[in-house]
């Protein structure tokens, strides 16, 4: 049922009414669902990439009828899972309502319960989550195997220890600080300190008693409290496996403990952890052990790397040197012992973690800003309101300023407003507001300019566009698609949303270090490359890069997985394949993007068109990609439009909702393609690309003769914003709005 039916909607719902009235005080439909009122669930209030439940919602079905003795059960939320979801009536339903990490504001479900004959009744499930900022809670190691531990009778060991990290989890209220409790449910294995502040560490010691024996497991586990803003706590919890076998024998053997750590860092602190590693003979009283250490991948180092008697040496894992994989953000390293003893070699084994969190130096919301204003014929301006910038910065220090004169800046923390703003602290609100002074001097059309915010190092710069539209009142209503712009040159990590076919261009660097060498002899000796900018000697300007390669390697490990690219000038076609399947091509090495330091690396403008789920950049530096540290990543959530969506529309005044029976249906026409097929209330619809400027995407269909058109301005992962219109005879309708919200994603 489309626009140009208005007329039928309201004459079906008012015959429905009359149906309704005319039905009063006969038998209602024979089944019955309870409760009969809406359940609401929430407000709940989350941390970061904290989940909940499932939540049970008892669901009670009943009959008048001797014959109705059956139901099916459906739900149009795949976050509400029905037990049974057939049975006999009367019967009961649990609804079982899980939160996932994602979920963020409110949510609704419909559960539909049919009977053998036909009769149908429903409750509507209303869920409420709210986030605070921060991280996810991490800890690490959150898994220890101590390995085989061999003993003599009746000996003791230990304790024996290893620092475990606690650090995320939500941001506390100002002046409040974040705790931690640890817990064990063996007496075999404590934390020292059992408590404390977060961020912050504590040491798992075990110590093995002179009658365990065989294998042994124990967990620790450690509880987080956060105090809100409002008053209240949110508590977070994980755990610490900690695992081994006791053999109690007489003979020689090469003992390495731990044999298995499971290590996780946040792309918020990539610093390299340090683990203590115990190598040893079993066998107190057997020969002097002579070992050595191998690490079979460049992340994993042992120091020292051989040595003789027992010893305990330092394991770094260093997240850094993991080479760029277009798998998950876990690896696994493995590093070699070997031993004069005899024994067979031992094998200690790392799995990594890498928990994706936003880490920009500096953030600023909204994203752009924009203003429509209607002159009248007299030149009047329309009243329009102000807009909240909000300011975080890492850096104790910022600055705004704008280029344009028809905007004004005023902080709403006290500070002096105008068209240049300074401030100290981490973070700020800003007033933005059109100068209606200056613009009572503009005519109509559309202006444009920029906020630009910066950290006072002047490492990190966030660009906000700002358009302000006058137009007379018959004229279209035309948002901005302004391009997703950033900049930063300090070593880092950030999280970038985007639209497969809005416009991305970001500004990335790199170290400026090199090594010094006098001569370019000297320099080509030492297997650098020696760079003289001028090719002129002696104007003290030649560089030698020995381990300063600049690589720019990317994947886009959703839609081409098992690939790895690096992006080279060097090369023909401006990028070639660098890993396949985690294994590195031959020559890979040659395609850097830059034999030394540069002052910035430019990636687009460009359309992400065909691409969807995640694209890694990655920024390194070394002598080749095995050893090259990374020193900048990007991860981009390329959003599209596949999957299904619940529309809701406005014409002449009026809003109508599709519902979730009737959902706006899209799927990528074939692998790689920009464009979309679909379904929509019994016709087929197309979406193409639009041009990422005023519109990201044209849905076009026609139904009964009459030919529609969606054009989609905004895009998240769960929303979608724009305007449609349709035409029949000849006649064009005025542009409407229309906003879809999202009901499945398409994996």
């Amino acid at each position: 049922m489309r626009r140009h039916r208005a007329w039928g909607r309201l004459f079906w719902i008012g015959l429905i009414g009359l149906c309704v009235l005319g039905l009063a005080g006969r038998e209602a439909a024979a089944v019955k669902v309870l409760p009969d009122e809406d359940v609401n669930l929430g407000p709940y209030t989350l941390g970061p990439g904290q989940t909940l439940g499932p939540l049970e919602v008892l669901l009670s079905v009943s009959a008048t009828v001797d014959n109705e003795t059956k139901y099916v059960a459906s739900c149009n939320a795949p976050w509400v899972a029905l037990e049974p979801a057939s049975g006999d009536i009367p019967g009961v339903i649990k609804a079982k309502v899980t939160i996932s990490a994602l979920m963020e504001g409110s949510f609704n479900a419909e559960v539909k319960v049919t009977s053998n004959l036909g009769q149908s009744d429903a409750v509507k499930i209303h869920v409420t989550v709210s986030r605070l900022t921060g991280e996810p809670l991490s800890i690490s190691p959150n898994f220890v195997d101590l390995g085989t531990i061999r003993l003599l009778g009746g000996e003791s060991y230990g304790p024996v220890g290893f620092t475990v990290s606690i650090s995320g989890g939500p941001i506390p209220a100002q002046g409040k600080q974040a705790s931690f409790q640890a817990a064990s449910d063996q007496p075999w294995l404590q934390a020292v300190p059992s408590s404390g502040n977060v961020p912050g560490t504590t040491t798992v010691q075990v110590t093995i008693s002179d009658r365990m024996v065989g294998p042994f497991q124990g967990t620790l586990t450690i509880t987080t409290s956060t105090p809100t803003p409002e008053g209240g706590t949110i508590t977070a919890s994980g755990t610490v496996i900690v695992t081994g076998t006791v053999e109690r024998a007489i003979g020689d053997l090469l003992i390495v403990s731990p044999s298995t750590l499971d290590v996780e860092f946040t792309t918020n602190n990539l610093t390299p952890q340090v683990f203590p590693l115990d190598i040893r003979n079993a066998d107190p009283k057997g020969m002097i052990p002579t070992w050595s250490a191998e690490a079979q991948v460049p992340w994993l180092r042992v120091d020292p790397v051989s040595g003789t008697g027992n010893t305990v040496a330092t394991l770094t894992v260093d997240p850094r040197l993991v080479p760029m994989s277009s798998s998950v953000g876990s690896v696994e390293g493995t590093i070699l012992f070997r031993s004069n003893l005899a024994s067979e070699p031992v094998t200690v084994t790392v799995r990594l973690t890498v928990v994706v969190v936003s880490n920009e130096r500096i953030s600023v919301y909204p994203s752009y800003l924009y203003w429509n204003i209607v002159r009248s014929a007299d030149g009047t301006l329309e009243s329009f309101s102000e807009e909240i910038l909000t300011v975080a910065s890492q850096n104790d220090g910022w600055i705004v300023w704008t280029d344009v004169p028809f905007v004004m800046l005023t902080s709403l923390d006290a500070l002096v407003g105008g068209a240049h703003l300074m401030g100290s602290g981490v973070g700020t609100r800003l007033s933005v507001m059109p100068s209606a002074q200056v613009l009572a001097g503009y005519g109509y059309g559309r202006y444009e300019g920029r906020i630009m915010v910066s950290n006072l190092p002047g490492d990190a710069m966030r660009i906000v566009p700002v358009v302000v539209d006058i137009r007379r009142p018959e004229d279209p209503v035309m948002p901005p698609i302004p391009p997703n712009t950033f900049l930063q040159s300090v070593p880092g990590y950030v999280l970038v949303e985007a639209v497969d076919t809005a416009w991305f261009e970001m500004l990335l660097s790199a170290p400026k270090t090199v090594n010094q060498y006098t001569s370019k002899e000297a320099c080509l000796a030492a297997g650098g490359v020696w760079m003289d900018p001028d090719k002129v000697p002696g104007t003290l300007d030649e560089m030698c890069s020995v381990d300063q390669k600049v690589y720019v390697l990317a994947a886009v490990p959703d839609a081409i997985p098992g690939r790895v690219y690096v992006l080279s000038a060097h090369h023909p076609a401006g990028l070639t394949e660098a890993y396949l399947n985690g294994v590195k091509l031959p020559g890979a090495d040659q395609w850097y993007y830059s034999a030394g330091p540069v002052p910035y690396i430019p990636i687009g403008p460009l359309q992400l068109l065909g691409l969807y789920g995640r694209v890694h950049v990655s920024v390194r530096v070394g002598s080749d990609l095995a050893s090259a540290q990374e020193v900048q990543r990007v991860q981009i959530n390329v959003r599209t439009v596949e999957g299904s969506w619940l529309i809701t529309e406005n014409y002449q005044g009026s809003s109508y909702s599709y519902g979730p029976s009737r959902p706006l249906t899209l799927k990528r026409q074939s692998a790689g393609s920009a464009v979309y097929v679909g379904s929509w209330d019994g016709a087929s619809v197309t979406c193409s690309p639009g041009d990422g400027v005023r519109q990201l995407y044209i849905i076009e269909f026609t139904q009964n003769g009459v030919r529609y058109i969606y054009e989609i301005q905004s895009l998240t992962a769960n929303k979608m914003k724009g305007r449609w219109t349709f035409s029949t005879n000849g006649i064009t309708s005025k542009w409407e709005t229309f906003e879809g919200s999202r009901l499945t994603f398409v994996p």
